[in-house]
């Protein structure tokens, strides 16, 4: 089953301490055969939080201090399923 990847600039939302949960601008930095990236910052400041890298077998890290190990989940997952 091939994968989607989100194409475009979106925003996801991440749950954190009851009645925070802050918005995350998702964009497509790089994609070409062997990787896909993707820069996340804090709503629409400049508040970079680090990138979601992904390999060509699907595989991804997160390279960045300011999300958990949960929040960065759930970004990979709502940038592999949403196209």
């Amino acid at each position: 089953m091939e994968r989607l990847y989100l194409g475009r600039v979106a925003t996801a939302h991440i749950k954190r301490a009851p009645g925070l949960n802050p918005m995350i601008v998702v964009k497509p930095f790089v994609e070409n055969d062997q990787q896909r990236v993707y820069k996340l910052h804090l709503g629409y400041e400049n508040d970079y939080l680090g990138c979601i890298m992904f390999d060509e077998q699907g595989y991804w890290i997160y390279d960045g201090n300011e999300l958990t190990v949960e929040e960065s989940e759930d970004i990979a997952r709502f940038i592999i399923y949403l196209s």
